[in-house]
This record gives structure tokens, sequence and C-alpha cells, in this order.
């Protein structure tokens, strides 16, 4: 069956296409930071990272990460609230509040 919906046509008993799956990009040092993070903890660990979106809906670019303190064990990871605040409040009393907005990444 094929319908007319706001001046394009459908057609009902195609598949609908698969949506578009997002690209990643890790800068060199991001991904010598993430193996340096991961090689030096024999649990869980998890941190946050700095997101640009790129341009023409190209996908992410992730550069740079923090690993900030947490408790870790072999399945999960509790990140301290107050210290991930106190971080953050430290961003915003130098000026740097645009960190803020590109923290967009958490990883383990």
């Amino acid at each position: 069956m094929t319908y007319k919906s706001s001046g394009q046509y459908y057609n009902s008993t195609a598949a609908p296409a698969a949506p578009k799956k997002p690209t990643v990009f890790l800068t060199p040092l991001v991904h010598q930071k993430l193996l340096g993070f991961a090689r030096l903890c024999s649990v869980e660990i998890s941190g946050m990272g700095f997101v640009k979106v790129l341009p023409e809906n190209r996908g992410f670019l992730v550069t740079d990460l923090i690993c900030p303190p947490q408790k870790g064990t072999g399945g999960g990871t509790e990140l301290d609230p107050q210290k991930l605040a106190e971080i953050v409040g430290g961003w915003i009393a130098e000026g740097k509040e645009h960190l803020n907005e590109e923290l967009r990444c958490w990883w383990h």
C-alpha cells in the first residue's frame, strides 16, 4: 500500500530504513589515555569524556577524558558525586564553563 503524507509517498509494505549508527572518533591522546587508565586498574573503571559534534552530522569526536575518584569492583563503578561536583565547580571558578557543555560521554 502506498500513501502520501506531507508531500512524500510512503510504501507501508517496505521495511523501514535502519537508523544511521552514530560514529565516534577518538583523538590519539584520548586513545592513549583510555588504554592507560585501563592498564592501571585491575577492576572496572569509568570516567567522563569531552565530546564535540562534528560538522554535517558526521559523528562525534572525543577530545579528552577525565577519571574522577570512584569505587570500582569487578562488575561496576560508582563515581563520587561530591568529587565530580568539585571538578565541575572548579571549571566554573576558572571561567571554563564551556567544559560543562562538552562533558557528554561516560566511559567504562
